[in-house]
């Protein structure tokens, strides 16, 4: 999408895979553990302001007069589905300062999701949008719109289509109060922005930020782009990269059905200097980094299990989309999506 000074990727996806990760209550305090705790004696769910009463020796609320040890902590919650999506991604604009980029990205995301519901006269409960948390290129905005309902009724994949990308960008001119007569509001209120689902985020929004660039949509043009010729790695040395010989045989499927090859293989993953994973292959996408784990039967051990939870959940956080392959049977029908 290019526009009066404005330069923008449109993506659409029928069946992306998205990943909703609940990591706790929204009002919990900063030195809150993230995440819930359940219960394993009476499996009643807890916030961290409940294990205390829950586990008092002297006045437990627990009916099986749970101990501290019978508590799980730092459970994160998700849902995952497939879904026609569109994926919006724009570099901060010049005239925005870096502290302000996520008052911007979340006035951005919203006032599109309104234009959205508005044009194709939606109910907020069939289109969600988020913000993804950013993988790549500092100071870039990557947001997401998608159909709640799996398989979804085409709705936003009309948006590939230039005069209803248009016809989106003049509805949000209509959103922020873009009449000659309306006064409109100093930041967001209840008449443009402001919802009951998106109260987290009122204290962001601030309809000044965005005014030109949605100007900017309004008449800019789609121009479509051609997918890359994105060949993956080389077949032997990620071959030699391998760790076991479930991880060869599911490589050798890879090839032999003709999909991409990996990027890499035995990548590790950081989190500043921090090393987060290391996914058994990788694919470096643009918008989404894949990281593939090949589980042979040592990840059927507890332990196993609840670190490759804990690494995968934290690796979904950070944006990426997290693949497991436990046969390679799966690999035609996973390797499809990617």
């Amino acid at each position: 999408m290019e526009g009066d000074g404005v330069e923008a990727r449109v993506t659409y996806e029928g069946s992306a895979n998205i990943i909703l990760v609940n990591s706790g209550l929204r009002d919990a305090d900063d030195d809150d553990p993230d995440g819930f705790a359940l219960c394993m004696e009476c499996n009643r769910w807890l916030t961290s302001d409940q294990i205390e009463s829950h586990t008092d020796e002297d006045d437990s609320e627990c009916y099986a007069n749970a101990s501290e040890e019978a508590i799980k902590r730092d459970i994160e919650l998700f849902s995952e589905g497939q879904h026609d999506t569109v994926t919006l991604t724009s570099p901060l604009p010049a005239d925005i300062e870096p502290q302000r980029a996520e008052e911007f990205d979340r006035t951005l995301k919203e006032t599109v999701y309104q234009g959205i519901l508005v044009a194709f006269d939606l109910e907020e409960e069939e289109i969600d949008t988020f913000v993804k948390p950013a993988t790549g290129e500092h100071g870039q905005v990557t947001i997401v719109f998608y159909e709640t309902s799996e398989g979804g009724a085409g709705v936003l994949h009309s948006l590939m289509d230039e005069a209803r990308f248009r016809q989106v960008a003049r509805e949000t001119q209509t959103v922020l109060h873009g009449d000659p007569d309306d006064e409109g509001c100093e930041r967001a209120c209840y008449e443009c922005l402001m919802s009951f689902y998106n109260q987290s985020e009122h204290e962001l929004f601030d309809r000044a930020l965005v005014e030109t660039w949605l100007e900017s949509m309004e008449t800019a043009a789609l121009t479509e782009i051609a997918s890359e010729n994105h060949e993956g790695g080389d077949f032997d040395e990620l071959l030699e990269a391998c760790d076991s010989n479930f991880e060869r045989t599911v490589l050798h499927v890879i090839r032999d059905e003709g999909f991409t090859l990996p990027d890499e293989a035995q990548h590790v993953i950081y989190d500043g200097d921090e090393p987060v994973a290391k996914p058994d292959f990788f694919y470096d996408r643009a918008g989404t980094a894949v990281a593939v784990f090949v589980d042979g039967p040592a990840h059927e051990k507890d332990y196993v299990k609840e670190d490759d939870e804990r690494k995968r959940s934290r690796l979904k956080r950070m944006g990426y989309r997290v693949i497991s392959v436990t046969d390679e049977s799966q690999v035609p029908k996973i390797w499809e999506t990617i």
